[in-house]
């Protein structure tokens, strides 16, 4: 006899169908839950953050408002405003003349005060060498003027400082007399110039303020120590060794002195005498 036969039963189409629908229905409960799960952590996540973020906030607008009151009061001229000026001068520059060619006007915001633009119009002046400007806080500002100093009288009356710069006459002052200063049409001219005030410079120093300078083209120095005295011819760089040579000579000559109407110092150690006309 055959044993029994097993059969196994296939499912229908329709209980295929069944179990698709149940998988994607528990897919997409599936990512329901993690998009719920997600947003949760989100959710949990700001809250935690939300007293951080509104701190920082806060902190933002503080310090902007802040800002803001502080510019406004730099900017205010009731508290900011210039009020006054000081000046320290070395006496020949007023403290009231200074403070006006400053261009600096009350009432001003110091913050907002151009003080490099004040030092340049300072340094117009002709006596005004240089200036320092500072900030008085809350309402001042600090002028210290650095002058020049003259070191000859010219022929108008006027005073000439060391760079040859031309100053009106101030207070007084015990000067050598620069006869004939040259145009400065070249740069040897200037430079002949500017040599010529240096050895006015030290003759004041010594106190030779009896000299009558002039400048002759090349540089040389025409020097007269005297209505009656021989003129001196000197190098603008040897001047003092000249004078003293002359001295000498004025010494050794004696009575002959006079007889001579220049002298020319600037060769070394000799020197060559001019007589003067109807000299002996």
């Amino acid at each position: 006899m055959s044993g029994p036969t097993l059969t196994r039963n296939s499912p229908s189409g329709s209980t295929r169908s069944r179990r698709q629908g149940t998988n994607a229905r528990l897919s997409e409960v599936t990512r329901v839950a993690a998009r719920m799960e997600k947003r949760e952590r989100i959710v949990a996540q700001a809250r935690s953050a939300s007293p951080k973020i509104l701190l920082a906030v806060a902190a933002i607008g503080l310090l902007a408002g802040a800002g803001i009151w502080a510019w406004k009061f730099l900017q205010d001229p009731r508290w900011t405003g210039l009020q006054t000026i000081s000046v320290q001068t070395q006496g020949r520059v007023g403290g009231m003349e200074a403070a006006r060619r400053s261009g600096l006007s009350a009432g001003t915001n110091l913050y907002s005060l151009d003080l490099d633009a004040a030092r340049k119009r300072l340094r117009t002046h002709p006596w005004i060498l240089d200036a320092q400007l500072s900030r008085d806080w809350l309402h001042g500002v600090r002028i210290r003027l650095q002058e020049r100093s003259p070191v000859a009288r010219l022929p108008d009356g006027n005073w000439i400082a060391s760079d040859g710069v031309v100053l009106d006459p101030r207070g007084f002052a015990e000067l050598p007399l620069l006869a004939s200063p040259i145009a400065r049409r070249t740069a040897a001219d200037s430079v002949a110039l500017r040599n010529a005030l240096l050895a006015l410079e030290g003759m004041k120093a010594a106190g030779r303020t009896d000299i009558e300078v002039k400048v002759l083209r090349g540089g040389s120095l025409e020097v007269r120590l005297g209505a009656q005295e021989p003129i001196a011819l000197v190098s603008a760089s040897g001047w003092k060794i000249g004078i003293s040579r002359w001295s000498l000579l004025r010494t050794e000559l004696g009575e002959r002195w006079r007889t001579f109407s220049e002298i020319d110092l600037r060769h070394g150690s000799c020197a060559a005498l001019r007589r003067a006309q109807g000299g002996t």
